[in-house]
């Protein structure tokens, strides 16, 4: 299970934990290759090299969790080529627009944004389920990299939605990313292992800088 540390909008990955290693190809998908210990499924035991950057290794920051809100029209709303152009003039190297429910299409922010080895616009959305019980949870997953939209999700706990949100974004072609679990506290480590199971690396949010999100615990809750 990989950690990403989402601090005022920036992608940093937990050092000494584990490792993702950014890249913006010319084709314009974003790839995530990451080194972690060997918690993984098909992982070797950890050692101090597995956690070391490789000496030609190139790191770009970014931003995964970004919304225009568009597919929340109780939300104010903004413009995505508002939003995008924000992080680049602030010289982040890209930026995915994921609004909740919602597929932003990325070709006319592609045509006026990317440009190659210094900015990339990634496809991306959040699907998003509320009122998941018990607890009136809210349990949304980031998905990263997709080519198209997402189906809604369904599912009768967590666990279910969580699996469901992850499993619709792989068929999109995306990467999915459990969000901000301590909102409404709605997950736990045993809804992040039960859900997505995948032989491959399955990533989570842990830091968000939005209001309520209770990164650092509270009321018995973990952060």
């Amino acid at each position: 299970m990989i950690s990403l540390l989402n601090v005022k909008r920036r992608l940093v990955p937990r050092t000494g934990w584990n490792e993702a290693q950014l890249t913006m190809p010319a084709a314009g998908r974003l790839l995530i290759a990451a080194l972690a210990m060997g918690s993984l499924p098909g992982s070797g035991p950890s050692s101090s090299s597995a956690a070391e950057t490789p000496a030609n290794a190139t790191w770009y920051k970014g931003v995964v969790h970004a919304h225009a809100n568009w597919g929340a029209p109780q939300l104010p709303t903004t413009a995505p080529d508002v939003v995008v152009r924000w992080y680049r003039e602030h010289n982040y190297n890209f930026v995915s627009v994921t609004d909740l429910n919602y597929y932003t299409p990325p070709q006319g922010l592609k045509a006026l944004f990317d440009a190659p080895g210094r900015f990339l616009v990634v496809p991306g959305t959040e699907p998003s389920m509320d009122r998941v019980q018990p607890g009136n949870k809210i349990v949304d997953t980031i998905g990263i990299g997709i080519s198209g939209s997402v189906d809604p999700p369904t599912g009768d706990s967590v666990a279910a939605v969580l699996d469901n949100e992850a499993k619709a974004i792989r068929r999109a072609g995306g990467l999915p990313i459990a969000a901000h679990p301590n909102l409404t506290y709605a997950l736990t480590p045993s809804d992040l292992l039960a859900s997505d199971q995948t032989p491959g690396p399955r990533f989570f949010e842990v830091w968000n800088t939005e209001p309520g999100m209770n990164n650092l615990g509270g009321g018995g809750k973990p952060s």
